[in-house]
């Protein structure tokens, strides 16, 4: 198994056949905590963490340790619920603690929901998520809300990280008519393309033990979304990219390097 987007940490443990090409968890956190502490100085936060999600949990967790070791503190964790609604008495909270800025490793859903109802309050602190926001949906339901809200993604086709990306976004504008490939499109076509590679290094292309090993033995691979390594667990150390909601548009700021 290639996983294209599947970040929590403990996905491939303990799992033989288990492998993956996108970020993990603790290392998106560690992303969005030294940007926040090193690009921005930013130094408290409050973190919102829907507790229905292990996404959720694990992003949290993540950060917050990254954070506190970069000298940052967290001064409260709110806990929510997925398909929570009504945000008031978060937010009355996140105000009153009026921290430099706040962490909601979250989906779209509650996050678009939240920013939606703190600008109601002129709640006007910096707002960052993991890539749980990455998608256009987020965009559709946050709408003028989200203007400034940051978060982490695996892949920009505004700055293409390698010659394979900038040959696959003219492809796939050739083939349909859109040039915006977003990351999932990226991020799967790295997956198919490293088990391909790993099936023509084994004298049998059919043998999945050899598959696994090679998909195992991958070193800088270049991929649609940047170059790949994936260690003996199935992980992928790969770079992650900063985004920010601008004109309702996702736009790229900068890349992170592991």
């Amino acid at each position: 198994m290639i996983a294209p987007a599947a970040t929590n940490d403990k996905l491939t443990e303990k799992r033989m056949y288990a492998n993956r090409v996108c970020f993990i968890d603790s290392f998106q956190g560690n992303v969005v905590a030294n940007y926040a502490t090193k690009d921005l100085g930013l130094k408290t936060a409050v973190v919102v963490t829907d507790q229905a999600q292990v996404y959720s949990l694990g992003l949290s967790k993540a950060f917050s340790e990254a954070f506190a070791k970069n000298g940052g503190k967290v001064v409260k964790e709110i806990r929510i619920n997925s398909g929570d609604k009504d945000f008031k008495a978060v937010i009355s909270q996140i105000k009153a603690l009026n921290a430099d800025f706040v962490f909601l490793p979250v989906y779209h859903t509650e996050a678009s929901m939240i920013k939606r109802q703190a600008k109601q309050v002129d709640l006007n602190k910096p707002f960052f998520s993991g890539d749980g926001v990455a998608n256009q949906t987020f965009i559709d339901l946050g709408g003028e809300a989200i203007e400034g809200y940051m978060f982490t993604d695996a892949f920009d086709y505004s700055a293409p990280p390698t010659q394979k990306s900038k040959d696959f976004i003219a492809a796939y504008e050739k083939k349909t008519g859109k040039k915006e490939l977003n990351s999932f499109t990226a991020l799967g076509a790295d997956a198919y393309n490293i088990m391909v590679d790993a099936m023509n290094r084994c004298a049998n292309p059919m043998d999945s033990v050899c598959v696994n090993e090679q998909i195992r033995k991958t070193v800088k691979f270049e991929g649609v979304s940047g170059f790949i390594s994936i260690d003996e667990k199935g992980n992928a150390t790969r770079s992650a990219v900063i985004k920010e909601i601008k004109g309702g548009k996702a736009v790229y700021k900068s890349t992170v390097n592991p």
